[in-house]
Order: C-alpha cells, then structure tokens, then sequence
C-alpha cells in the first residue's frame, strides 16, 4: 500500500482544494495537432460532459460533483473547445498539461471519475493521433508539388508538340473548360474522389504518407486539392493562348544581366504514369524538358534522366564545391566529412550546414566569406569560449520548429512562423528544471504559458479568497508571475544564427539562394525590439555591500589564505578588474615600479584579456596590501604555483575560471541571504568605475585603469609608455574601503578564535602576567 492511496490511480493527484486529474498531452499530438488548420470531430467531446453529468447524478451530495465550467491549465473548457472546434478557426498548437478538479475529497469517488476520465482520454488520444497524420509543411509540400508538376507537364509537352491546327487548338481550350467544370461541380457536390488519384501518386514520389481518405484531414486536403488544379487548369488555358502572369526568364537574365546565351543542355524527364494523363494533358511517353524555359521549378520528385549531355541540376558538379573551398582559403581545414557534407548541394540540412560553420569559425575563420579566409586558431579557441553555445543553442531551436530538413526544403511561411514563435521562449530556458527543453522548444514554450497562467489564477483565487477587492492590486500581483521572455538581444542572435550560415554556404557555392535571407534586423527593427523590455543597466553595489562583508568568508572563515571568495571580489571592488583578470593572476604578474607595487593584466599563453585595451598596469590598492594581498602572491610563489588560486578550475563548457567562479559566487550568496539580482561580482567593477567617477578621475585615466579603448588617436598613439603608476595610484587609492570590516585570512592564520574577534572589533590581545 502506497504512503497515499491516490498515487496507485494514473492522473489523479490530491491538493490544498482537493483531488484533480491531471494528464500531460503525448508528444505526438503536440506536434501533429496544431500546424493544419482542419476541421476536427468533436463527436468524442460531449462524452464527456455526459460523463459529468452521469458521474453528478451518481454522487452522494451536491457539493462533490464535478465543476464542468473548471477552467484547464490552458485556460479553455471542454464547451469553449467544443465552440472552437465549430467555428473552425485555425487551432493553436496543443497546451501540454490538463487538470481537472474533481471536486471532492472523498478517495473513492475521486479514484472512480480519474479511472473513467482517463479512459476517455485514451480514446481521444487514439483517436486524434491515428487522424492527424501530416504536417503542415508534408500538407504544403504534397500541394505544391500536385501544382508545379501539373504545370511543367503542361509547359513541357507544350514546348515538343507539332504545329497544330486551329481546330485542334480550340478542342485544347474546350477540355480545359471541361476539366474546370468537372472540379466545380465537385466543390459544388462536395465529392472531392476526383483528387484521390492525383494526390495518392504524388504522395508516393515524395515518400509522404496520406491518411485515409475517409478521415476530416484527407477530406480537407482533398478539398484543397481540388482548388490547386482549378487553379492549374485555368493557368494551362492562360498560357495556351500565350498569357503569361510573369515575363520571360530570359527577358528577366536580359534586363538584369546582359547577354543572353542560348542552353545547351536538355533533360529528358520520365512523368509517373499514375500521373500521366490525371488532368494535364500528355500525347506523348518521354519529352524534352529545359529547366530554364520553365516558368515553375521542376518538382522534386521528377528525376532527371542521364544524356549523353550533362544534366542542368541544381547539386554542385563533382570538383566544383572543393575547387571554391580551396579559392576561399579553407579546403586545408575542413575534414573530409564536412567537405561531402557541402558536396551534397541544396540537399544539405540544417544541421549539417550548422556543423560546417562551427568547425569553420573554431578554426577562426571571420564571417565574410567572400573573401579568402585566413584562418587562425586562437581566434577560433576565443570564439568558441564566448559564441559557440550561443549558436549552437540557436541551431537546437531552428530544427525544432523547421525539423532537420535540405535547405532546399525550407519553406518562408515556415521560417516567418519559427521567427514570430521564438520570442516566446522563456528567458530561462535550458538552466535546468523546469526551464530544460526535454521535448523541444515548442513544447517548453507551451509549458510555460501553461504554468504562468495556473501561477496567476492560483494567485487571484488566494486574493479573493482574503477579501481582496482591488482589482490593480490583484493585476499586480498576477503580473509578478509572469514568466519572462527572451530579451531581444537573445532574441536577434538566435534569429540571425541560420542566416549566417546560410551566408557560408552561398558563397561557397553550395545553394544559389538564401531561404533565411529575411532573417535580419534593421536598426530600426532593434531600437522597437528593445523598447519593448525594461532597460537593465549595469548595476552598483550600494550599502548591501556591507552585509555581504559581514558574511563567513569575510569574518574570519575563509577557506586558507588563498581563497578566491575572500580575493576576487575585493580585487573587483578595489581594482575594477573582471572576474578572468582577477582569477587568472599568477605570481609572475605582480611587481614594482617606482616603489610602488602592480599587477600585470595581461594576455599569455594560459591567460585571457578581452581586447587589446585590457592589456595594463594597475597599482594595488593600498587596502589590498594592508589585508594581505602580496603575501598571497608570495605564498603561490614559494609553492611553485603558477596561479595564486589554485583552488580554481576552468569550466567545461567554455574553459574560464570566470565559468565555475560565478556558480561559485552565486551560491555563496543565496546560502548566505545576500543575493540580489544584478549585484553580482561585476557589479562590483561597475561600482569601481562609479567611485573613479565620483572623484572627478580624468576621463583618460578612468579608461586606462578600466581597460577601456583609448577615445582619440592622441590618447592612443602618443601615450606608448602608459601613464605613471604615481599618478595612477593617486586615483585608485581615493576609492573608499574600510579594512576594519573584514578579517582577512592572511593576518588570522594561526590566530585563536578570541584573536581575531579582537582583530575584528581592533582590540590589542594582552597576556596575563
């Protein structure tokens, strides 16, 4: 027997209110659910309002019966589906959860509807994945290619035909207008068996699978079926007369380009026969086809017949892809896998283009691939500390809402929707918990509307329950539950990610057209992004500083005298360096100059400056040399130690000792009741830099101590000898700290507990005599 008897019923959970089923959607319907907007039966759905009311009349008192208006996690009911449904808009994709509060508190009765809820709920399950077997892009792709087939039939046989009489040419006409009666009065009729042959020939050459003919979705598709080859027979008639929607291709090449040459090369394309004869008409088996003399692309399904002339195909010819990669300077860094990646064409996909780039830009190549590539692998290595996740993060994201398909499979509908979705992935996303995309990004984005709208109704209901009448108060109070979004910097990059590489493939040669082309911001387009979120400015530690000094590592309890939690952000306070600078410090980067003691911020092998500017001298703080600072640096020396905290390790991802100090840091403060969003251990230099300039610190100096780029050609070309650690220390040491406040670990090592509580309250110990 189970510690609580409900947790033996599938879906049936106990809360403060009482027993509610509750029940997650299958990642199948998910997915297959929302992209086509076709009619779904709801026959199923009133069974389970007859439910309700079977299982109301069935209850012992009144007060247990089941609340059919009870709101959904997704905030709909089973009536307002039902209404949805029949109006038969286009449905949103499916919400991931849904619960159902049983209303009562006896176990039995709960533990009885919960069994015949979720039987119910199988059968709609069954029902609906069994139905709702194609995608939107399989439904647009399977449309589109009835279309372009139809037409290049039409054009092709066209093109080989005889002269032919008027007689003939008219009965051409008439059974084009026949063909158009026929497909209206099947919309009038409503008897759409005319498409089935049609839509089952073309669903065989590209390898989708049609539901069953009697299901709503083949139904719907089959209607849209008809509509697609009205409209291509009233286009075949327009152009036998010789009307054309669109100029000459070769009008077009010869406004745009100059010259025009005449093709030499021809394809002989063999047509399906289940399509032959459908509705295009064809008098004969094999005809000449010349892509170029095609108003429409050929489908994808026509293949191409080898000649004794070369194929006009859109895959690179053999030699052509390596001959560009060699003229773009990366042939001798790219592996021969990524090389037959490339060497597939338009076929490529999404994910394989993506791995492409990334090993391109982790051997330091620069995004302009128009020109030669001078590859360089410490760039690379700096790159992918700072970026690579980012894009890889952004890869993740584009083939969950596109799937992993050929480039010269993407559709702009489907790109337009993947953009317009991704603004709502939550800020969080992917930090663990609740916030991990198991089942990709567009259910994370469902789960967290879900919950943002269960945390705000949970909220008002407590509200009101207390009395709250204050319908601001209440609005308030909802919106603090609000799950933040991307903000658009976030936003921009993972949005702009496949365009860069779209950008790389272009100009090696791989496709000869961008499908994410439109995937860019103007600056306009930005300012009206990041106006649409609150402005986060870098932040400064106020009087919360003082509590954190007043935390363990501060008080006497750090952990040795090297330990970076005592160190770094009082090196980040006092010296306004970043944490990397700060961590990386090694014995070989201090010294003394005019008898004044400095340490070296520097780029060396094993060490990291963010820009050239953060290459500098700084004078230590007089406050740093009281606590100890230099007797660390003489202590690692002494050891042999090459970092004067051994302590720290870099991270695994980006391979910083910033990575795991932050985590660090961050835990150090949550455990200890000082944390505060945005005062973290930057914070502290931003602080630094508002002390320099609360002090009246001259502009140049402020820069050189930050790190920052010089302001003009002067300050930068004229000052080669840096400026002098005098007048450099005349400024740092004006930046205000008590050394009273802490105990540093170096002045308490061997001290007794009764010493440094005399140390910390600066009393003299004195022995007894």
């Amino acid at each position: 027997m189970p510690k609580h008897r409900h947790t033996a019923i599938p879906h049936l959970e106990l809360r403060a209110q009482g027993y509610v089923w509750r029940r997650r959607l299958p990642r199948d319907l998910i997915r297959e659910s929302a992209p086509i907007p076709v009619f779904r039966p709801i026959s199923i759905i009133p069974q389970a309002s007859e439910f309700v009311r079977k299982s109301r009349n069935s209850s012992q008192t009144s007060g247990n019966s089941i609340q059919t208006g009870k709101k959904i996690s997704t905030g709909k009911t089973l009536t307002g589906l039902k209404n949805r449904e029949s109006n038969q808009t286009a449905p949103k994709i499916a919400k991931s959860t849904h619960f159902i509060s049983l209303r009562t508190r006896d176990y039995d009765v709960a533990a009885e509807r919960a069994r015949r809820l979720t039987a119910l709920s199988d059968q709609i399950f069954l029902f609906a994945t069994t139905t709702m077997s194609l995608t939107a892009q399989d439904t647009s792709r399977l449309l589109t290619e009835l279309a372009r087939f139809e037409i290049a039939a039409a054009d092709a046989m066209r093109a080989s035909e005889d002269p032919r009489s008027a007689l003939a040419a008219q009965a051409s006409l008439d059974r084009e207008r026949a063909i158009q009666d026929c497909l209206r009065d099947a919309y009038f009729r409503r008897d759409y068996s005319v498409v089935e042959e049609p839509l089952r020939a073309v669903a065989q050459n590209i390898g989708v699978a049609l539901p069953d003919f009697a299901s709503p979705d083949a139904r719907w598709i089959a209607h849209e079926a008809t509509r697609v080859l009205l409209d291509v027979s009233q286009e075949r008639e327009r152009r036998d007369r010789g009307e054309f929607s669109q100029p000459s291709p070769y009008f077009q090449r010869a406004l745009g380009s100059g010259p025009i040459h005449a093709p030499d090369q021809h394809v002989q394309a063999e047509i399906p026969a289940a399509l032959r004869g459908a509705f295009a008409s064809t008098r004969h088996d094999e005809m000449q086809m010349n892509e170029d003399d095609m108003l429409f692309p050929r489908p994808a399904f026509i293949k191409p017949k080898s000649t004794s002339e070369a194929s006009q195909d859109t895959t690179p010819k053999p030699g052509a892809i390596r001959a560009s990669l060699k003229e773009h300077g990366v042939l001798s860094i790219l592996s021969e896998d990524r090389i037959q990646l490339l060497e597939k064409g338009p076929s490529i996909t999404i994910s394989e283009a993506f791995s492409v780039f990334l090993e391109l830009k982790t051997q330091g190549c620069h995004d302009n691939w128009e020109t030669k590539q001078k590859p360089n692998k410490s760039v690379g290595q700096k790159w992918q500390k700072s970026s690579a996740g980012a894009l890889r993060t952004g890869q993740k994201i584009w083939i969950d809402f596109l799937g992993d398909v050929p480039f010269s499979e993407v559709e702009e509908d489907a790109i337009d929707e993947a953009v317009a979705k991704m603004f709502d992935i939550p800020k969080h996303h992917g930090k663990g918990g609740f916030y991990r995309p198991v089942n990709g990004y567009v259910d994370l984005i469902e789960r967290a509307r879900a919950k943002e709208e269960e945390d705000m109704n949970a909220v008002e209901r407590t509200l009101r329950d207390e009395g709250c009448d204050d319908d601001t108060f209440i609005e308030d109070r909802r919106r603090e539950k609000a799950i933040p979004t991307m903000r658009a910097d976030t936003y921009m990059r993972h949005v702009r990610a496949p365009n860069k590489v779209a950008k790389m493939l272009l100009a090696f040669g791989v496709i000869d057209k961008n499908p994410f082309r439109h995937c860019t911001f103007t600056n306009d387009e930005e300012r009206r992004l990041k106006k649409t979120e609150a402005k986060i400015a870098r932040q400064r530690w106020d009087d919360r500083f003082f509590q954190l000094l007043e935390t363990p590592v501060f008080q006497g309890k750090a952990n040795g005298i090297d330990d970076p939690l005592f160190w770094i952000p009082l090196i980040a306070d006092l010296q306004g360096a970043r944490s990397e600078e700060a961590a990386q410090l090694g014995p070989d980067d201090f010294g003394k100059e005019d008898g004044i003691p400095f340490m070296h911020i520097r780029q060396a092998p094993g060490n990291n400056v963010k820009s050239e500017s953060g290459d500098r001298k700084l004078p230590i703080h007089p406050a740093l040399i009281d606590l100890g600072l230099l007797d660390v640096m003489e202590h690692a020396q002494a050891k042999g130690q090459t970092r004067i905290f051994p302590s720290l390790n870099r991270g695994k991802t980006k391979e910083t000792f910033t990575e795991n100090f932050t985590k660090a840091f961050g835990y150090y403060r949550r455990t200890h009741g000082v944390y505060w969003h945005g005062l973290d251990l930057h914070a502290l230099r931003t602080t630094f830099h508002y002390q320099l300039m609360k002090n009246s610190c001259p502009g140049y100096i402020k820069r050189n101590l930050m790190g920052h780029e010089p302001l003009d050609e002067g300050e930068k070309s004229y000052a080669q000898d840096g400026i002098p650690l005098p007048t450099l220390l005349e400024h740092v040491a004006k930046v205000p700290f008590d050394v009273g406040r802490v105990v540093s670990p170096v002045r308490t090592k061997g001290l007794t507990a009764t010493a440094i509580k005399a140390a910390q309250t600066g009393l003299r110990m004195v022995k007894a005599s």
